[in-house]
């Protein structure tokens, strides 16, 4: 009776980890500059990179092939989704448009943008990053995340500040869904045999969202996970909108 019932708390304890690395479990984490409030009051029109955004189709073997048509599709509708959540909020938003003087600049800054952010996840909750399940809070004292100045960017677009995305969306093909059923079989078999919880690599859906001052300085900062499709429009829009909770000025 001992052994079942180990049996049964290691199989939920595998199927929980399962439901987590799937995204059905969403962590949401909120940081911003301690002086948000202050910075944002000057903030009346934001311009919008282009969403980085890249879409993988995983093999049976594991192997992640990234999809450029798909990637092009999820970031149109990131896009769309970013511009309807603004409309009527008080916040002019506007499509970034870039030419020979600010495209350097613009390619830097993206560049560096997944390393801040780290950082910015790193020291915000250093035994789990990326896992809080708090409401917004401040930088550590002192700390002051930067991108690096962008008013060459900002300036020709008539913007006071900059919105910038990255995210990364992950399918498993069927031969790689069937090779996750079987592992999590044998994984939860293995579990009650050996004690240890082995969890196959499932999909999921991730996206960082940072509003970035003439500065550089990251004002606010968030790092959405979940499982959702963002090549379908309605599915990209409810993502973006819950990703976009307690963005300063925006009028849910």
């Amino acid at each position: 009776m001992d052994n079942l019932k180990r049996c049964a708390r290691l199989a939920f304890v595998a199927i929980g980890f399962s439901l987590l690395l799937l995204g059905c479990i969403a962590p949401r984490s909120i940081q911003t500059h301690p002086a948000l409030s202050q910075k944002c009051q000057n903030i009346k029109s934001i311009v919008l990179a282009k969403p980085d955004i890249k879409v993988y189709l995983v093999s049976a073997g594991g192997v992640p092939e990234l999809m450029d048509e798909w990637s092009s599709l999820a970031s149109d509708n990131v896009t769309k989704a970013l511009l309807s959540q603004f409309e009527g909020s008080g916040t002019k938003m506007s499509v970034l448009k870039t030419d020979a003087q600010n495209e350097q600049e613009m390619k830097d800054v993206l560049a560096l943008f997944p390393v801040v952010s780290n950082a910015i996840m790193y020291h915000a909750t250093p035994t789990q990053p990326g896992f809080t399940q708090s409401a917004p809070s401040a930088y550590e004292t002192g700390a002051d995340y930067s991108v690096g100045p962008i008013s060459k960017i900002l300036d020709p677009a008539g913007a006071d500040a900059l919105l910038l995305v990255h995210g990364l969306d992950q399918y498993a093909s069927a031969g790689k869904k069937a090779v996750n059923v079987l592992g999590t079989v044998s994984g939860v078999m293995m579990s009650a045999l050996t004690g240890i919880v082995v969890v196959p690599r499932g999909e999921g859906t991730t996206i960082r969202i940072a509003l970035v001052d003439r500065n550089g300085s990251v004002l606010w900062h968030n790092l959405k996970g979940g499982s959702t499709n963002l090549r379908d429009p309605d599915l990209a829009k409810g993502f973006i909108e819950v990703a976009l909770d307690e963005f300063p000025g925006l009028k849910k």
